[in-house]
């Protein structure tokens, strides 16, 4: 099991996120040479995921930015475990040290240098709380 506060944001945090909370999985088909390895993300329903605004449209076909771009790591809101359904309960706010998720009392989930880690540690800590 991978140490979620220590891990730092990239494409090992995203692809956590991608799969134990929004519940994707990895699939690779045949290597293109000219395109990359063919790997694509699908969701639980089975479609494809498709690949995130910034991302070039060939190559390598990465998971989305979850743990660096704030926009993505917002999608993963709806699929955690952080808000109950009238969003009542998460907050996200700003100390000297970094960025820190909690609830309206104060208590800490999960904290990062930036605001999308902070949010990613904190979705895959509640999943895994939770169950999964």
């Amino acid at each position: 099991m991978a140490d979620i506060d220590n891990m730092s944001a990239g494409p090992e945090l995203d692809a956590l996120v991608a799969e134990r909370v929004m519940r994707w999985t990895k699939h690779e088909h045949h290597p293109m040479p000219l395109l990359g390895t063919g790997r694509h993300w699908k969701r639980a329903d089975g479609t494809t995921v498709e690949r995130w605004h910034t991302q070039p449209g060939y190559g390598e076909d990465e998971c989305w930015p979850f743990s660096s771009d704030i926009a993505a790591a917002g999608e993963v809101l709806e699929q955690s475990k952080l808000l109950d359904d009238d969003g009542g309960d998460f907050m996200l706010w700003h100390d000297l040290d970094g960025w820190i998720v909690g609830d309206t009392h104060f208590m800490e989930f999960a904290r990062g240098e930036t605001g999308p880690l902070a949010l990613s540690r904190a979705a895959c800590k509640a999943v895994e709380k939770g169950g999964g």
